[in-house]
């Protein structure tokens, strides 16, 4: 009976092992280590299917952690491909708006290049004539002239020496913005 028991209880290889030495098998103490032998069998299977179990479901888990893994990592490779499609247009974009900044500066440089030599050559060419009108009132001056004469002589010299002083501040001022100015040093009483 306890032969039955245990053959039912084992797998298809120990059954067959079981009926071949059970057969052989007359002795009692024989058979009570034998019995022992199939049941250390039967819990290591049982035991083995256990932990097969375990690593059955262990692998599952593991299996479903690297596919929850891939999907991030997807999930990221798609966002940072996204973020450097995004930096490289603001890249380009930023690159185009220094072209145009250094484009118009280089015309402002350019504009003001101009209007400081259009100031200087203005300047010279308006002192020149002014210089003859001072002059010339200068001499007017020292001829006789009646009262009425000599006051608009001297509104004429008067006006074209301070036009001559606006013209050669003017003068002065594009110097500067062409960093032609020279310094002078001159004595003054204080």
């Amino acid at each position: 009976m306890k032969m039955n028991t245990l053959i039912s209880a084992g797998s298809t290889k120990y059954k067959i092992l079981t009926l071949a030495v059970c057969t052989a098998l007359s002795q009692p103490v024989l058979a009570k280590s034998f019995n022992r032998m199939i049941d250390n069998l039967n819990s290591s299977y049982v035991e083995l299917n256990k932990k097969n179990n375990e690593l059955q479901v262990t692998k599952s888990s593991l299996e479903h952690l690297n596919q929850e893994l891939e999907n991030k990592v997807v999930d990221r490779t798609v966002q940072i491909t996204k973020a450097n499609k995004e930096l490289q247009l603001e890249i380009k974009e930023k690159e185009k708006t220094q072209q145009a900044l250094s484009l118009a500066k280089q015309e402002a440089v350019s504009a003001n290049e101009s209007k400081s030599e259009f100031l200087a050559k203005m300047s010279h060419e308006i002192r020149t004539p002014m210089n003859a009108v001072i002059g010339l009132s200068q001499l007017a001056l020292k001829t006789n002239l009646t009262l009425p004469q000599q006051d608009l002589v001297e509104k004429v010299l008067g006006s074209g020496e301070d036009l001559l002083r606006l013209i050669n501040d003017i003068l002065d001022y594009s110097k500067i913005e062409a960093n032609k100015l020279h310094l002078e040093e001159i004595s003054f009483n204080l």
